[in-house]
């Protein structure tokens, strides 16, 4: 299932993130706190943060408690250098890799106004 090497150091290497499924399931922020059922294979963690003076902030790394998930890495989407503003895309990519249950928690850093942690609870099927 390529790159499992890469384990969640928030940064994984460039062609790290090139050997993921065509299609993989998505979730966004509007996950945050909910209960999801996967399969096996690939899926996504995709969150936004704004680019403003001030105001801006980063998602760290992602926690996984559980063996049921494992990270493929991560990787951040810049908007456009000349929009004033605009938000940052962040993509967390797992693999479920065996059944069981797993949770995953991102935590935002480096602001003044911090959003509370993304947690999602997964069970693989």
């Amino acid at each position: 299932m390529g790159c499992r090497d890469k384990k969640d150091s928030g940064q994984a290497g460039p062609d790290a993130l090139d050997h993921v499924d065509a299609t993989p399931v998505k979730f966004l922020q509007a996950s945050n706190g909910k209960h999801v059922d996967v399969v096996l294979g690939a899926f996504d963690v995709e969150l936004t943060s704004p680019r403003s003076n001030g105001m801006g902030f980063e998602w760290d790394v992602a926690v996984i408690g559980g063996a049921a998930v494992e990270s493929r890495g991560k990787k951040i989407a810049e908007p456009s250098g000349d929009i004033d503003g605009g938000r940052f895309l962040h993509v967390y990519r797992f693999d479920a890799v065996a059944k069981g249950d797993a949770k995953i928690t991102i935590t935002a850093k480096n602001g003044d106004r911090l959003p509370p942690p993304f947690v999602l609870d997964v069970t693989v099927r």
